[in-house]
């Protein structure tokens, strides 16, 4: 019998708040049956903020069709960076089969919710 695997994605966007990316997966990734994935526009290293630090995005949003959960986390330059077409049009096809779509860059401090149009919110 094949296991059910839970998919995560962890979108890497430069300057990302280090502690955003690497805390959810530090914690999620102990779960058994959890596939967790850093994935970003292209595969390659991103800088945190600062600079000092570099996460990979392992795997292009083109290769991530249907994760179970997204992550987005916060970071100084994370607004400008989510408006990009393709970036959006990822995350609008893939938070239809999502359980949970969760971000932080598009409305710092609040967290962001994709079923309130009252907000200043691109995925809507």
């Amino acid at each position: 019998m094949a296991k059910n695997v839970f998919r995560l994605s962890s979108f890497s966007i430069r300057a990302v708040t280090a502690l955003d990316a690497v805390g959810p997966w530090d914690l999620l990734s102990r779960i058994p049956d959890v596939e967790l994935r850093f994935v970003g526009k292209e595969t390659g290293p991103v800088a945190t903020e600062g600079g000092a630090l570099l996460v990979g995005a392992t795997r292009a949003i083109a290769e991530t069709p249907a994760p179970d959960l997204v992550l987005v986390p916060g970071g100084a330059t994370s607004p400008g960076q989510m408006v990009v077409d393709e970036v959006l049009d990822w995350l609008r096809k893939v938070h239809q089969t999502t359980m949970w779509t969760l971000y932080r860059g598009i409305d710092p401090g609040s967290g962001g919710n994709p079923e309130r149009p009252d907000r200043d919110d691109p995925l809507v």
